[in-house]
């Protein structure tokens, strides 16, 4: 019976059913009232008043129905028409309420499920956005890495000083892996020491106060052991961990040792203080190339010294050769011209150094020598420079010094050798290794490099020939 009358009700009826009842309610129906009632009563006179009045009432209701009806219909066309424009303002939160079961009712069912596709879209699209933006900012910190490893390459092809590569290998390092602080600790080669040298919002003066030997202490065992050390939220710290945290004032660190030919030379670290940082494996391999450039850059800075060292010493004695002498002879005279101050030169011979070679070896002989360079350096000032010139010719180039006070220090150089035991010395005719030379002086004996050099010799040659071991001004 339910079913008997649904399928005569409107309510599951179709848009076109339903406006098809709503104009005949509203407008045929009326019109064959009429027209009953003009024919009945107009012409006939057959109805009565009451006949008539209960017509048009029921005619009146009929078409008020047939005028709801309608109007139901175009009021939820309105209503999604403004909620179909809600959406399409980008309102993806509206959803409209489904009440019918015609084609309106279909039309606001698709809406909402146009609307939940949508917002799925959306939401995906979003989430590649979020995606393209972290790959273009990992792309751009990647150029940013990559323009400044040229800018370093670039700069350790044109100087290789370390004052000036190491300040922008700090400042490039500080602007990867979410760094706020760098510091670049170096072996110090007298003292044994890691001594904080190069730094990016790290105060030196406070990392001086934190220098340490190496194999003592956190960082002193780090570099030691030349293996690198990664602090953050991912690793448990331990005791000596947190004493660095506290120290270094940093909550994540990566400490990377720098060693040069199997040697451990320096240490560099970043570190910040961001809340549940890890180290990403991109981050730690960026960290490791620029730990390269850094070994890179000492080994630059070490072999430019080195051929500086080999380009103006002697090889056997470490001592000055004779091109750095006569160039530092030359500036000394030249100062002493310009301020009126005395400059000195003294030239050395080892007595019967042949004989000695011949009778001990050469490598006896290379002992000899590099024992007497040492005596020389050991008996002049840091400014006075000590050379080799050839074989067993020693010379030196004594600044601020007259005559007479070359003389002296002459003289007691010659004592020095003289009472020194070398091995094999008891061949020499003497029974004992000596020393001859010959003094010279600005403006005494000439004011040019070949004249006090010349008058050296010549008072060199005079004393081989008075007996040796001797000192001639």
């Amino acid at each position: 019976m339910a079913s008997i009358f649904r399928s005569f009700s409107l309510v599951s009826g179709g848009l076109r059913r339903k406006l098809m009842a709503a104009f005949a309610l509203m407008a045929i129906i009326p019109l064959l009232v009429s027209v009953y009632l003009v024919t009945t009563y107009i012409f006939a006179y057959k109805e009565t008043l009451w006949d008539v009045s209960l017509i048009v009432f029921v005619t009146v209701i009929v078409a008020l129905l047939g005028f709801a009806l309608m109007r139901g219909i175009v009021s939820s066309v309105i209503t999604l028409a403004i909620e179909a424009k809600v959406i399409a303002e980008g309102d993806l939160e509206c959803r409209i309420e489904v009440k019918r079961e015609d084609e309106i009712g279909s039309l606001e069912s698709s809406l909402n499920l146009m609307t939940n596709r949508l917002k799925e879209n959306m939401a995906e699209i979003q989430s590649y956005g979020d995606r393209i933006r972290s790959i273009n900012i990992d792309i751009n910190k990647k150029v940013m890495v990559l323009s400044g490893l040229l800018q370093i390459g670039n700069t350790m092809s044109t100087t290789p000083q370390l004052d000036v590569v190491m300040p922008l290998i700090v400042d490039r390092l500080a602007q990867i892996a979410d760094t706020d602080k760098v510091f670049f600790m170096m072996v110090d080669r007298r003292t044994g020491e890691l001594v904080a040298k190069y730094a990016s919002n790290v105060d030196l003066k406070d990392m001086e106060r934190l220098r340490t030997r190496l194999g003592e202490g956190f960082i002193g065992k780090v570099a030691s052991k030349n293996e690198r050390v990664i602090i953050d939220s991912s690793r448990r710290p331990t005791k000596a961990i947190e004493d660095f945290i506290k120290q270094y004032k940093v909550k994540n660190a990566s400490l990377i040792p720098i060693s040069f030919r199997g040697k451990v030379v320096g240490l560099v670290g970043v570190g910040n203080n961001l809340q549940g940082f890890s180290y990403q494996e991109d981050d730690l391999e960026l960290l490791n190339v620029f730990a390269r450039q850094i070994a890179i850059a000492i080994e630059n800075d070490w072999l430019v010294k080195r051929t500086e060292e080999l380009a103006i010493q002697d090889e056997l004695t470490g001592l000055y050769n004779e091109s750095y002498m006569r160039e530092r002879l030359s500036e000394e005279i030249k100062r002493a011209i310009m301020y009126q101050r005395p400059c000195a030169f003294v030239m050395f011979n080892i007595d019967d150094f042949k004989k000695f070679q011949k009778d001990n070896t050469e490598l006896a002989g290379e002992e000899v020598l590099k024992k007497v360079a040492e005596i020389l350096k050991e008996n002049v000032e840091e400014i006075d420079k000590v050379a080799r010139t050839i074989d067993d010719n020693f010379a030196i180039v004594l600044a601020e010094k007259n005559k007479g006070e070359a003389k002296e220090i002459a003289e007691k150089i010659r004592k020095r050798i003289e009472k020194f035991h070398f091995h094999g010395e008891r061949t020499q005719p003497a029974g004992r290794l000596t020393i001859s030379g010959g003094v010279s002086a600005n403006p005494i004996d000439g004011i040019t490099t070949e004249d006090l050099i010349n008058k050296a010799i010549v008072s060199l040659i005079k004393a081989k020939k008075e007996g040796k071991n001797r000192i001639i001004a």
